[in-house]
């Protein structure tokens, strides 16, 4: 199960974390961002606020904590996170194997010895620093992003970049993201680990009624593994509160959600058809008049 989840982070453990709203959508990011780690043009979109999150990923196998924020100053924004992120009890088993035929595998009837299994945690931190312009209709953006990992005794060190297009019209909004344009890379002593390109794009429809808002939000993420696409629906209601559902890549989520003048809580459940259980919760505090 560990070495499954270690498979999803990858080092591109930006894409583990997004806000408890995004996730009950089904992940929708792009076209609906609430932070730089969605779109670089988060802050041109957004009221100025700061925003924290904590996360249980697959039930605790992985734990988050992130705050994020953006400020406006005529048509440019700034917009900054930071992500730390933990895997613990990760089992080392390489002095453990009892080894018969001293091939160095596990081959059948062979065991590891409990007593040489030894225990680390890996450690990822996360600094996005964000810039983006409004246009008319069109908001760009980009990220600077430094990355920071622990792997046991091993420590990586990486930097990248992302880039973000955003398009208005009256009921529907168009995002556009690419992730790790440069091909990020981790420099690690003996290895230099490239995360390649993702591309996020996709729409949100919306329309009012008396009940509220509704969305409906359809993207793709298209990288090297294939294509995975995110379905999600919203109802912002009355104006204090919205829930949501949605699919994402054979994952159901669901959240719900407060919004209480300035103050707006998140919470949202996840569950991925071969890792168990997340858990989100974000915090968000607006500063406008």
């Amino acid at each position: 199960m560990i070495f499954l989840l270690l498979s999803v982070l990858s080092g591109d453990y930006q894409n583990l974390f997004m806000d408890a709203e995004n996730l009950g959508m089904g992940g929708i990011r792009t076209s609906h961002p609430l932070s730089v780690f969605d779109n670089p043009v988060s802050s041109s979109l957004n009221p100025t606020s700061i925003t924290i999150h904590g996360a249980l990923n697959f039930l605790g196998l992985s734990r988050s904590i992130a705050i994020n924020g953006g400020m406006k100053r005529g048509s440019r924004s700034l917009g900054f996170a930071l992500l730390y992120n933990q895997v613990p009890d990760i089992e080392d088993t390489r002095n453990a194997l009892i080894d018969e035929n001293g091939n160095g595998v596990l081959d059948p009837g062979e065991d590891l010895d409990s007593t040489k299994i030894v225990y680390f945690t890996s450690h990822q931190s996360l600094l996005i620093i964000g810039f983006s312009r409004k246009a008319g209709r069109l908001y760009t953006g980009f990220n600077v992003k430094f990355l920071y990992q622990v792997l046991g005794e091993y420590r990586g060190v990486g930097a990248g970049f992302d880039f973000g297009l955003f398009y208005k019209l009256k009921n529907i909004e168009f995002g556009l993201t690419i992730r790790d344009a440069s091909y990020t890379s981790i420099f690690w002593e003996n290895l230099i680990e490239k995360i390649p390109p993702r591309f996020d794009f996709g729409g949100t429809y919306f329309f009012d009624t008396r009940a509220g808002r509704f969305r409906i939000s359809v993207e793709s993420i298209i990288d090297e593994m294939g294509v995975s696409p995110h379905l999600g629906i919203g109802w912002d209601f009355l104006g204090w509160g919205f829930a949501s559902i949605g699919l994402n890549d054979g994952a159901l989520s669901s959240g719900i959600g407060l919004k209480i003048s300035q103050i707006r809580t998140s919470f949202s459940l996840s569950l991925h058809e071969e890792l168990p259980l997340t858990v989100r919760f974000t915090l968000s505090k607006g500063f406008y008049k």
